[in-house]
C-alpha cells in the first residue's frame, strides 16, 4: 500500500535545475531515507512534499489526496497537509517548555485541554523524555532536543512524517543512538517517514529503502542490501560504501577469463565494481595479483590496505589479525564483484 506519491516533479531555481522530473511512492508504514551529497536536490523534494517549496511540474498526492498538481493548478497549504516535519536544527520555542513545543500542533487545533495532556505525557514516554516536560529546550542536551522535536512531529498522528538530516547536529556516538531511537519509534508507530541525509552509514543503518540522489536525479531506490551489492551506475558503486571501482581491461589484465566469471555478476558495462572486504591477502599461488602495501589504517575492529600493483591501487579490507607492515609485498585475490 502507498502512503505518498511523487510524480515528475521538478523544480527550478532562475536557470538552475533542483530536482529534475523525479518520480517515487513511499510505502505506508516505511522509512524511506533520500540520500545524495549536499546541493543534490534531497531537501528540495522533501519541502516539495511537505508545501514549503512549490514545484514547477509534477504531482503529489498524500492517501490518494492530491496535494499538488500543476496539470490541475492544485496547490494545498503546508499546515493543511497534515505532515510532521522535523528540521535540522529542531526548530523548538525557546520560550516555551517541552509540554508546550510538543502540545502546540494540538493547541492551534483547539482539542480539549485533557486530551492535550494525555496525549503529550504519552508521546514523552514514547521518546524518553518523561519528567522533562517542564524543562526549557536550553536546559536539554541536543539529544533530548532531538527527541523533543520527533514527539513534536508525531503527536499529531500525521499521514507522513519528513526530517530533514536530524542527527546532523549530534556528534558520533550520541547520533547513533538517536538513529535507532528514530527507528524504534518508527517500528512502534508504523508511521510513515521521509528522512533526508547526506550521511551513507546513517541511510544504510536505519532505511527500509534508500532513494539515491545526484544533480537534481533520481539514480536508484532500492533496500540498503540492493544499493550496496547491486548499485546501477557508478556513482551510486562510489558514493555507497568504499569500493574499487576497475575496468574489465584491467581485470582481464590480472586474472583468466574462467575466473572472471565465476566471480563477477554480468551487467551492462565494462566497469567493475569490487568491494575492500571482497578481496583477500592469500598464499595462494592460483589466481593471485601482485602488490605492495602503500598504506594502512587501523580501523579498530578491521584494517584497510592501500595496494599498489602493476596496473592499478586496490582498497582492501582485512580483520584486525591480519596485520600487515608498511611496504609489505603481498598476494591479493578477488573474491567477487558486479557489472555496474
Amino acid at each position: 500500500m502507498i502512503t505518498a506519491s511523487i510524480h515528475n516533479i521538478s523544480k527550478k531555481y532562475g536557470d538552475i535545475s533542483a530536482i529534475k522530473g523525479i518520480s517515487l511512492d513511499i510505502n505506508k508504514g516505511e522509512l524511506l531515507s533520500i540520500l545524495g551529497p549536499s546541493g543534490c536536490g534531497k531537501s528540495t523534494l522533501l519541502y516539495s512534499v511537505a508545501g514549503l517549496e512549490k514545484p514547477q511540474e509534477g504531482e503529489i498526492k498524500l492517501n490518494e489526496r492530491l496535494l499538488f498538481s500543476s496539470y490541475n493548478n492544485i496547490f494545498i497549504a503546508p499546515e493543511k497537509r497534515n505532515i510532521g516535519l522535523v528540521f535540522q536544527n529542531y526548530a523548538l520555542w525557546p520560550h516555551m517548555n517541552i509540554f508546550k513545543n510538543i502540545a502546540y500542533p494540538l493547541t492551534i487545533k483547539k482539542e480539549n485541554k485533557k486530551v492535550i495532556k494525555q496525549k503529550v505525557l504519552d508521546i514523552l514516554n514514547l521518546v524518553g523524555l518523561s519528567g522533562k516536560e517542564k524543562k526549557y529546550p536550553h536546559q536539554l542536551s541536543g539529544g533530548e532536543q532531538q527527541r523533543a522535536a520527533v514527539a513534536r512531529g508525531i503527536i499529531m498522528n500525521p499521514d507522513i512524517l519528513l526530517l530533514d538530516e536530524p542527527f546532523s547536529n549530534l556528534d558520533a556516538k550520541l547520533r547513533e543512538r538517536m538513529q535507532d531511537e528514530l527507528k524504534r519509534i518508527q517500528k512502534y508507530t508504523k508511521l510513515t517517514m521521509i528522512h533526508v541525509t547526506h550521511d551513507q552509514e546513517e541511510a544504510m543503518r536505519i532505511s527500509d529503502r534508500i532513494a539515491i540522489m545526484n544533480s537534481g536525479n533520481l539514480l536508484q531506490v532500492g533496500n540498503p542490501d540492493e544499493i550496496y551489492n547491486y548499485p546501477k551506475d557508478v556513482f551510486v558503486a562510489g558514493f555507497i560504501g568504499k569500493s574499487n571501482l576497475l575496468s574489465y581491461d584491467i581485470i582481464n589484465y590480472y586474472l583468466t577469463e574462467d575466473y572472471i566469471n565465476k566471480i563477477i555478476n554480468k551487467k551492462k558495462t565494462n566497469t567493475i565494481l569490487v568491494r575492500p572486504e571482497d578481496i583477500c591477502i592469500t598464499n595462494s599461488d592460483k589466481n593471485i595479483i601482485r602488490g605492495i602495501i602503500t598504506d594502512k589504517f587501523n580501523k579498530g575492529s578491521v584494517f584497510l590496505y592501500s595496494v599498489k600493483t602493476k596496473a592499478n591501487e586496490f582498497l582492501i579490507q582485512t580483520d584486525n589479525t591480519s596485520n600487515y607492515p608498511l611496504n609489505s609485498n603481498v598476494s591479493i585475490t578477488i573474491k567477487k564483484g558486479c557489472y555496474i
